[in-house]
């Protein structure tokens, strides 16, 4: 055999070589890098809050049971009623949030996948065009880089040709089957998360109609209240000893900052602390009669929809953001000047102590917590830390 033949079957040999070693090639190569999940830590700070809720409002549960059952004082049931449907709210809202949060990585994923088979159907192109020219042309191409070489080095060059463009058809097959592989995994974890937020989803379902037992349990407690004279006379000098003592707290604290950090008011005129739609004051502010006896009205209430937004009605600091029996969960604002507002009875509070707000914040949920036998907002306006009559202050819309 001579030197030309030896070297035409030692390149066909190695055709043959680089072929198998395609061939060998496993679909399950090691799975690349993939994309860094930027949402993890939201995640799993909504669990962790909703873990939180749920151990809240299985404390409430427990210890509107013992009130129910006389182990714990029976004046306490209708704060623990509050605080029941406090945090079956806050869970609803959590679970909303966690809802939301796997739309966006679903959306995200689904990009992800359609790039990634986007990429894939590209190189899978390039390589089924590199193997039909390879099937089309044989060996040939390849052994005529060499072959019609009219030197050493021509033959060299040659070669090293043949060689680059093995390795580029090797790298090629190599890189889409680990592509195959990502893709694989991806539309696992797709499915995944998908999975968790429908069983989100089922649980937010069970979680409102919970909700909506509670606040039938809230309403049915007032009726039971209401039904009975003598219960009816406790609830009223229960309610106002509340107030009265809450009242002189509250002009404390603000005649003590007003006389240290109060700072000058944060101007402009104040805003109605609800939704335009919910214009109609069902107890207006001074003399009225409650529950047969006359009664000084501290503020104006505006009745609405359980869970609509209560709004700063000026810019400021809060100063009170707590529970109280007759307030229920309510807030004051220091606006500075000796300026302060209260909105009481919420079903949720969505700010704390020491927190700067502008005029227009959301800062609370309308509810029905404390001494209050209807979803609305008690709104007040306070100088100095005696209230006024907040139509003086605001625009009724």
């Amino acid at each position: 055999m001579n030197t030309r033949k030896r070297f035409i079957a030692a390149l066909a040999a190695f055709v043959i070589a680089v072929s198998a070693v395609f061939a060998a090639i496993p679909l399950g190569l090691p799975e690349l890098a993939a994309a860094t999940d930027t949402s993890k830590d939201k995640e799993a700070e909504l669990k962790a809050q909703l873990k939180s809720a749920q151990q809240q409002q299985a404390d409430a549960k427990a210890k509107l049971e013992n009130a129910k059952k006389g182990v714990a004082n029976a004046e306490k049931e209708k704060e623990y009623l509050d605080s029941v449907i406090s945090s079956t709210q806050t869970e609803i809202d959590l679970t909303n949030e966690l809802i939301e949060e796997y739309d966006g990585k679903i959306k995200t994923k689904e990009a992800e996948i359609v790039a990634k088979q986007d990429d894939i159907d590209l190189k899978f192109d390039q390589m089924m065009t590199r193997l039909r020219f390879i099937r089309e042309e044989g060996t040939a191409t390849y052994l005529e880089m060499i072959l019609h070489a009219d030197s050493l080095t021509d033959f060299l060059t040659g070669l090293d040709r043949v060689g680059s463009l093995m390795d580029f058809d090797r790298s090629l097959m190599v890189e889409l089957s680990s592509q195959l592989k990502v893709l694989k995994d991806e539309k696992v974890v797709l499915e995944s998360i998908r999975t968790e937020q429908e069983e989100l989803k089922t649980t937010l379902s069970a979680k409102v109609e919970d909700l909506n037992d509670q606040l039938d349990a809230q309403n049915a407690y007032i009726a039971r209240t209401l039904a009975s004279e003598e219960e009816y006379q406790k609830e009223y000098e229960k309610a106002k000893a509340a107030e009265k003592e809450a009242n002189a707290q509250i002009e404390k604290l603000l005649a003590e900052r007003q006389k240290s950090s109060s700072g000058p008011y944060w101007g402009g005129e104040f805003i109605w602390p609800v939704d335009a739609k919910y214009r109609r004051i069902s107890s207006p502010y001074g003399w009225r009669n409650l529950w047969g006896r006359s009664d000084f009205h501290l503020g104006i209430d505006i009745p609405g929809a359980y869970g609509s937004n209560i709004y700063a009605s000026n810019g400021g600091t809060v100063v009170v953001a707590t529970y109280h029996y007759s307030y229920g969960n309510y807030i004051v604002i220091d606006h500075g000047g000796g300026y302060s507002t209260l909105y009481g009875h919420n079903s949720k509070l969505l700010v704390k102590v020491g927190d700067k707000v502008n005029q227009g914040d959301v800062i609370a949920k309308m509810g029905s917590t404390g001494n209050s036998s209807g979803n609305h907002c008690h709104f007040e306006v306070r100088i100095n830390g005696k209230t006024q009559n907040p139509l003086n202050y605001v625009r009724q819309p």
